[in-house]
């Protein structure tokens, strides 16, 4: 009965401090290897291994926050980082429920889907990191300012319930702002992800025809 109390004891819990800290070190670590893959491994069109980098980020993300947690929960800091935790919270709930006014508008939806779909299309083509972040980058304003132009249109809606023509122009106005963001994301699109295409499908007909 010692002899399995003693065993039992010498297993780590792995919720000390110590422990805890190491943990932290390690989600970092996940998340440090992880980018510099994607960044290093930026040519490789396979995409299984893009999701897998993906996923040891992500795995790492989750670590160091969990880690992070009990070592300022085992530190007795609950008050120290309340406020941040709070105004974190409160960021999160801000945003997300921006998001879910503009996704009731039927031009957000069909500009999520389609920058999605153009996105993931580039990511299968292998264009290259540095050309799959622009894209990125252009889709992520445009959604922006769709969210943006819900809030105004709300807002314009609640002021005046007649036809305004100042707010009718103002409307008109924010509605046009993510329309030529979609338009800048097309035309680089097809700048950036065509060529790419063409090159893999005259890759694949000298393949099959050889």
């Amino acid at each position: 009965m010692r002899i399995a109390q003693s065993r039992k004891s010498a297993i780590p819990k792995f919720d000390s401090p110590a422990w805890l800290a190491i943990g932290t070190l390690a989600g970092v670590v996940l998340i440090i290897d992880g980018l510099w893959s994607i960044i290093a491994q930026h040519t490789d069109p396979f995409f299984p291994f893009q999701v897998g980098r993906l996923f040891r980020m992500a795995f790492g993300i989750g670590l160091m926050i969990h880690c992070t947690n009990l070592l300022r929960v085992n530190l007795g800091k609950e008050k120290l980082l309340a406020g941040a935790v709070s105004w974190f919270k409160n960021r999160i709930t801000w945003y997300t429920g921006a998001f879910r006014i503009a996704w009731l508008e039927k031009s957000f939806k069909i500009g999520v889907l389609a920058c999605s779909a153009g996105i993931v299309v580039a990511l299968l083509a292998g264009i290259g990191m540095t050309k799959l972040v622009i894209l990125v980058a252009i889709a992520l304003v445009g959604w922006g300012l769709e969210i943006m132009n819900s809030g105004m249109e709300h807002l314009m809606n609640n002021l005046s319930s007649g036809h305004d023509p100042v707010v009718k122009r103002v409307k008109d106005a924010f509605g046009a702002a993510p329309a030529f963001t979609y338009s800048a994301f097309w035309i680089s699109w097809i700048i950036l992800v065509v060529p790419t295409l063409y090159n893999l499908l005259i890759r694949q007909i000298f393949t099959i025809g050889n």
